[in-house]
């Protein structure tokens, strides 16, 4: 017994459909903003990428590195209380590594959060 074309074409756009709905909606839960409890879990010494996990984001580069200076600045958003708000982490270059040196608390109440982006 034979598939007819229409049902193969049907089964194949279910299949994609499926597929991209499923990775949709997991990138819709995702939210730019990142919360008290992530930002509290940020250490010095803390790599750029374990932070990037925490936060689920890469935040916005607010002070590149340069002129052989191995130090950054990253802005994330926040949304604490209600109040759009933007945080800073400084990072430093530790051989081939960025590593956190410091972190800024809320600052900028500002429709836009304060952040660059």
């Amino acid at each position: 017994m034979t598939s007819h074309p229409t049902r193969l074409i049907s089964a194949a756009v279910l299949s994609l459909a499926l597929a991209f709905g499923t990775a949709g909606t997991a990138n819709a839960a995702s939210q730019p903003w990142v919360t008290k409890k992530e930002y509290r879990k940020v250490r010095v010494d803390m790599g750029k990428a374990k932070v990037h996990a925490i936060f689920d984001t890469k935040g916005q580069l607010a002070i590149p590195a340069g002129d052989g200076h191995p130090y950054m600045s990253r802005h994330y958003r926040t949304k604490w209380n209600g109040t759009k708000k933007c945080i800073a982490i400084d990072f430093e270059k530790d051989g081939q590594k960025w590593r956190v040196v410091g972190k800024s608390r809320p600052w900028r109440d500002s429709p836009g959060g304060g952040c660059l982006y």
